[in-house]
């Protein structure tokens, strides 16, 4: 099946302007000052592909301190989300929980490096991305080789 005669489920279009609530209520739309889309389509060939959109209501794209905040607000969704597999509840709502005192430690006046347990944490945790990252590298590198395997089989 071409790109072309593909089934889309969900159809999409966002307008940036000017919008009074009451017209967009009548008009049953939406309206926000920002937006960010994650688009998924799924080809015939099983594979995923995926794209996120985002900008202002002018057009810009947002600032990465914006999409981190998304971001967080994401993890804290699917941390509170039973549907999701315990680790991966885990991992969420780490990230969610390093943001918080970021964050909190923001408004405080503090610097969340500069204090007690969220220095070692934020430490640890850069710390882990990095071995992580390693780890997660040499997995892929690892399918990529039985997927070649397979393919010279």
């Amino acid at each position: 099946m071409s790109d072309e005669e593909k089934d889309y489920k969900i159809a999409y279009g966002i307008t940036p302007g000017s919008f009074m609530k009451k017209d967009l209520i009548q008009a049953g739309l939406g309206g926000c000052d920002s937006i960010i889309v994650h688009s998924i389509v799924y080809p015939a060939d099983g594979s995923r592909s995926e794209v996120i959109i985002d900008f202002d209501g002018y057009g810009e794209p947002l600032s990465a301190d914006e999409l981190f905040k998304s971001f967080g607000s994401l993890a804290q969704k699917l941390y509170l989300d039973d549907r999701l597999s315990t680790v991966k509840r885990a991992i969420c709502e780490n990230f969610f929980q390093l943001q918080r005192i970021a964050v909190l430690s923001a408004r405080l006046g503090k610097d969340p490096l500069s204090h007690d347990h969220s220095f070692n944490e934020l430490r640890n945790v850069i710390e882990t991305a990095g071995i992580l990252r390693k780890k997660a590298d040499g997995l892929s590198e690892e399918l990529r080789n039985q997927n070649e395997n397979k393919r010279t089989d």
